[in-house]
């Protein structure tokens, strides 16, 4: 049972991390993970470099779980979780837009699922896959010490 008393005396004998071991660059089998709805699409603001202002977009975020028994051994964790992301183009009704050159990223990651049809939407994401995944480390735009394992791609398994 957990003693909150006896828990903030104890003494630690060694640092804690303060970075996060990413999961390897490579090419993998993966499915997505469960998400927070709230969490996968969220409102992100930047600077517009041409005008200086204030712009919104808002980016899709969906985590997938590397199924790469090395690769958990190596991190020695249960579950290793890259994320895919991707700005969303919207129409003038506020609609996820289909039209050309509009959410290409997020027709392909689609496309790969086998999801790529009409009467989709984004719950469907939900537990799906397998897939194969291509997972590359990013740098942080604002901390050039962070670095973030993404998938960059995203292919059927054949």
């Amino acid at each position: 049972m957990f003693d909150p008393e006896t828990f903030m005396s104890q003494t630690v004998d060694a640092a804690n991390a303060t970075t996060y071991r990413l999961c390897p660059e490579g090419t993998y089998q993966a499915t997505i993970d469960e998400f927070d709805p709230a969490k996968v699409a969220r409102e992100i603001e930047w600077d517009d470099k041409k005008t200086g202002e204030k712009r919104t977009s808002i980016m899709a975020n969906i985590p997938f779980v590397i199924q790469d028994e090395q690769v958990k051994a190596t991190l020695e964790r249960d579950k290793v979780v890259a994320d895919w992301s991707s700005f969303l183009d919207f129409d003038a009704m506020g609609q996820l837009d289909t039209g050309p050159d509009k959410n290409v990223k997020l027709g392909q990651l689609k496309e790969a699922l086998g999801q790529n049809k009409p009467g989709w939407n984004f719950l469907m994401l939900r537990g799906a896959g397998p897939v194969m995944v291509q997972v590359k480390h990013e740098q942080d735009k604002k901390d050039k010490e962070k670095y973030y394992a993404r998938i960059s791609k995203v292919m059927p398994i054949r």
